[in-house]
């Protein structure tokens, strides 16, 4: 019983570290895509909503690359049946 417990709480601790650097690449990668427009970093009031903004737009890019990923494939499958 000890032993599951302590497997179940080293998961919930790399679920948590997994997330968190999900959050740091998703502010990381907003705040350089900021810069190479020549807009500077958001002010530290707003983090949250740019945060949020950049984890929206994070997730729309790989809907997108996903949806071409598929369709890539579907294409190969369609074609090589002609």
């Amino acid at each position: 019983m000890e032993e599951k417990e302590r497997i179940q709480r080293a998961e919930e601790a790399e679920r948590r570290a997994k997330k968190e650097a999900e959050e740091f690449r998703v502010r990381m990668e907003a705040w350089e895509r900021a810069w190479a427009r020549g807009d500077f970093p958001p002010r530290a009031g707003e983090g949250r909503g740019a945060l949020r903004l950049a984890q929206e737009q994070a997730e729309r890019e790989e809907r997108e690359r996903q949806a071409v990923e598929a369709a890539t494939a579907w294409w190969g499958r369609l074609s090589t049946q002609w």
